[in-house]
């Protein structure tokens, strides 16, 4: 696709999804692999989310594509299916995962049925560049961890100057989110270079040294990276510059710091600090741009904090965005 989404794109081979034969071969695929992974029924639920999404860049996408892949979480085997595009992107997505119709003569039923389907989903939506898809099945019960991200440009650019990433560990999760300087292609250029070390892995002190050097010839960003490390019960977060990172947990919630700086910025490297919490059995780490406003905070927002990360994201830029920016928001739980 044109621009490098969430996490990437995935190792095995993609299928160009052009018409129902190319869906039929992704259903084919995942028989395939399933064999000696998931049962029938779980192997059946999956092939089902799976046709779902794939007549969805049928009807709503553009140069879309799918791969599937095993996997591995805390020793249990299981399958993800990879959708992308660079159609218009998911305008609504609190509306498709309720089931309402997208366009004239939609059931609007597919994506909120494939996300039923599924034991998770994570998606990144970047309203006029595309959608990234991940659905995943396991062979029997793990602890469940999604990805939301929703993002928009300012009105008149085609690309936002604002990026995100994240990466899966044998420790747990590793999320990210960069700003850079202004609008437009220059900004993103800053950004994207900055999610591409993210993608290589690494603490997140350590990443944004990284990405200080990384981004000495861009106009450079603002960025805050966090590691949800479930082996060690805790999450480790650094930031430079106004990137707002939130983490609610049960009973309590917690706002990050972050150093005041730009990566990339001329002068002596910049000392990042990394901050530490412990980390609740279940989560919702939000980080977002400064596209939406500081006052953003849903603490007292429990019934939005239930909901897929992917519609937390769209409901604060819903709520929250200031119109007069790009905007991002990243959502882990």
């Amino acid at each position: 696709m044109g621009a490098v989404l969430g996490a990437g794109l995935p190792a095995a081979e993609p299928v160009p999804i052009l018409d129902e034969a190319s869906v039929s071969l992704v259903r084919e695929t995942i028989r395939r692999l399933c064999n000696g992974v998931l049962d029938v029924q779980r192997a059946e639920a999956l092939i089902a989310a799976a046709s779902e999404l794939g007549h969805n860049q049928l009807a709503h996408g553009h140069r879309g594509s799918m791969a599937v892949s095993a996997l591995e979480r805390d020793g249990v085997a299981g399958l993800e299916v990879v959708a992308w595009d660079v159609g218009p992107g998911i305008a609504d997505p609190t509306a498709a995962l309720r089931g309402e119709p997208r366009a004239s003569g939609s059931l609007g039923v597919g994506l909120s049925a494939a996300y039923r389907l599924c034991d998770e989903m994570d998606f990144d939506v970047r309203v006029g560049e595309g959608t990234w898809i991940a659905a995943r099945k396991f062979a029997a019960p793990v602890p469940r961890s999604e990805v939301g991200i929703f993002g928009r440009p300012i009105a008149g650019e085609r690309a936002s100057g604002d990026d995100a990433a994240f990466l899966r560990t044998p420790r747990g999760l590793l999320v990210a989110v960069a700003d850079g300087l202004g609008h437009g292609p220059e900004a993103r250029e800053a950004s994207a270079r900055a999610m591409a070390v993210v993608r290589g892995g690494g603490e997140p002190g350590a990443l944004l040294t990284a990405c200080h050097a990384a981004l000495q010839d861009t106009r450079g960003a603002v960025m805050a990276a966090a590691l949800l490390d479930r082996r060690a019960r805790r999450i480790d977060h650094s930031a430079a510059g106004n990137i707002s990172t939130h983490l609610y947990r049960t009973r309590d919630s917690h706002r990050f710091g972050a150093v005041s700086c730009v990566l990339g910025a001329r002068g002596p490297a910049p000392r990042i600090r990394v901050e530490s919490e412990p980390l609740d059995p279940r989560p919702v780490l939000v980080m977002f741009s400064d596209g939406i406003t500081s006052r953003a905070d849903l603490s007292e927002d429990l019934e939005l904090l239930r909901q897929p990360p992917v519609v937390i994201a769209h409901q604060l830029v819903a709520r929250h965005a200031r119109g007069t920016d790009d905007v991002l928001v990243l959502v882990a739980s």
